[in-house]
């Protein structure tokens, strides 16, 4: 649907769209189960706003190349009455072998055989996880400050505020991809990845600045001390979330579902999983001690990042699957 420097921006709207809607959740649930609407209204205003965006799909457009070309292909029939034409189409109904195989049996091969599968899919799944478990976390050390329920509903609005600092890598992505096509020069999955090498040392300060900011051991710092690390920690997941799924698009291209496929499985089970035990975890560890373990893990992945750096490149080539983007794609065309 977009080429190489449009997906830039598209993908990244997107997952702001997603973090929006993760900080916002818990203050609108909160607000509605608090008020004298009571917690079903919560279902109730969810159902109402997802009615409402259901019918904006009614004006959604068709943009598969192949079935683009088969409605024009009968268009032309029916116009001219000439119905020789015909055309190789990849939307057959694979049979059941063929399903197994792409479907259930690459995405695995992928993941154990390809380290930069591997590698993106735990980064990827563990810290844009972990914001579902802050969700849960958080509440503890403001609630040692004094704060009601609605009041620390609030404080996850300082990942939106940090949205913003994202642009500036995108403006960087947008200068490089444009001098390679300027100078008509390949374009590589590693031009857009200047955002993760930032994100990785940012997340990880930002992680160890907010675990020691609060409650027990910080009980007379102001709160938005540590409220502010959380503005750089919502900067950072854009980027994590974003470019490492953008990354494993660009480099294994035809097989881009099945390369994201172990990103969005993992991702799945941890989101699931990260807050049935996160009050515990604050709780029994202790907020700073809890959230230094978040940072820790942070921490190890500039290890991975700086991996990326030295080695990505390399790595991808030497993949016998990964596809490089060079001479496949030109800016502006369909991928």
């Amino acid at each position: 649907m977009w080429g190489v420097r449009g997906r830039i921006w598209a993908i990244d709207i997107w997952i702001k769209g997603s973090i929006v809607g993760i900080a916002v959740a818990p203050s609108f649930a909160t607000y509605a189960s608090t008020s004298s609407l009571e917690w079903p209204w919560v279902y109730h205003l969810s159902a109402i706003l997802l009615t409402g965006v259901s019918f904006l799909f009614l004006w959604t457009k068709e943009s598969r190349p192949s079935v683009l070309l088969k409605k024009k292909i009968m268009a032309v029939q029916k116009a001219t009455g000439f119905q020789d034409l015909n055309y190789d189409s990849p939307d057959k109904v694979p049979n059941f072998r063929t399903f197994t195989r792409t479907m259930l049996v690459r995405p695995i091969q992928l993941f154990f055989m390809e380290p930069i599968v591997c590698a993106v899919s735990i980064m990827s799944a563990v810290i844009c996880s972990s914001i579902y478990l802050q969700t849960e976390g958080l509440t503890i050390p403001y609630e040692t400050l004094g704060y009601n329920e609605r009041q620390i509903s609030l404080v996850y609005f300082a990942w939106i505020v940090g949205l913003p600092l994202t642009i500036p890598l995108r403006l960087v992505d947008w200068h490089i991809l444009s001098g390679r096509i300027r100078r008509r020069q390949p374009i590589r999955p590693e031009d857009k990845t200047t955002g993760f090498f930032v994100a990785a040392p940012v997340l990880a300060i930002a992680l160890w600045w907010f675990a020691w900011t609060i409650p027990p051991y910080a009980e007379n710092i102001s709160p938005f001390v540590s409220i502010t690390a959380l503005v750089f920690v919502g900067a950072c997941m854009n980027e994590f979330d974003g470019l490492l799924q953008g990354y494993l698009a660009d480099a294994y291209e035809m097989y881009a579902a099945s390369a994201n496929a172990p990103l969005a499985v993992l991702r799945g089970i941890l989101s699931g999983s990260f807050p049935i035990f996160a009050k515990q975890m604050f709780s029994g560890l202790r907020s700073n001690r809890a959230a230094s373990i978040l940072a820790a893990v942070a921490t190890v992945f500039c290890g991975v990042a700086v991996w990326f750096w030295m080695y990505g490149e390399a790595t991808r080539e030497a993949s016998p699957v990964a596809v490089s983007l060079e001479g496949h794609e030109e800016d502006g065309g369909a991928s």
